[in-house]
């Protein structure tokens, strides 16, 4: 296939045509998400842990997302069902993370008043608070590259044509770049967690 660079009319009139697609409409408040892990989860993970722990759960947030990677694939991919079955498997088995571990996450910032008065320094690996803040670093490091993984091939069904593809892969990271400004914006205007 050749392909001549779109204007800027004909790129806008691609983006209104797949936005009449309910499908499409569906889809956005899942692509806005995406990302707000990128918002709070620095914050969280500043304010509770101590240097070398913050570190490490940053390395630890990024390396998990490779084995969460080949996981979607398996779901979306290799298993021996069908298309549909494969995506409403994957979704439901992302949602269960995503439901998880945004709702801990309100829970502990809740509830727990280590929290609201972290120990001087920060949380280290070698205290007893550390395991189920670094779970929950664990489990967003998962849920962050899953969630796109698995939107974005939910959304690739939605049509083989290589041009709608194309605004669709562009909708996805205007909206969910979106998304993270208001997370960014949230976090400036020192809006609580709790």
């Amino acid at each position: 296939a050749a392909f001549h660079t779109l204007s800027m009319k004909e790129e806008m009139i691609g983006v209104g045509r797949v936005l009449r697609d309910y499908r499409v409409l569906l889809m956005l408040e899942v692509i806005f998400s995406c990302e707000l892990v990128l918002g709070i989860l620095p914050s969280v993970n500043g304010r509770y842990f101590d240097l070398r722990t913050r570190g490490m759960n940053n390395v630890i947030f990024y390396l998990v997302q490779l084995p969460a990677s080949v996981g979607c694939a398996l779901l979306t991919d290799h298993l021996p069902f069908g298309r549909r079955m494969r995506g409403y498997m994957s979704v439901g088995i992302l949602g269960v993370f995503v439901c998880a571990g945004w709702s801990a996450l309100l829970i502990w910032v809740s509830v727990d008043s280590t929290w609201a008065a972290p120990p001087e320094g920060g949380v280290d690996w070698t205290d007893s608070q550390f395991g189920g803040p670094f779970f929950l670093s664990l489990l967003f490091g998962i849920i962050y590259g899953s969630h796109q993984q698995i939107g974005m091939w939910v959304l690739g069904t939605f049509t083989n044509e290589p041009r709608v593809l194309a605004v669709y892969g562009g909708l996805w990271k205007g909206v969910a770049a979106a998304g993270v400004a208001v997370q960014f914006g949230m976090a400036a205007a020192e809006v609580i967690y709790q």
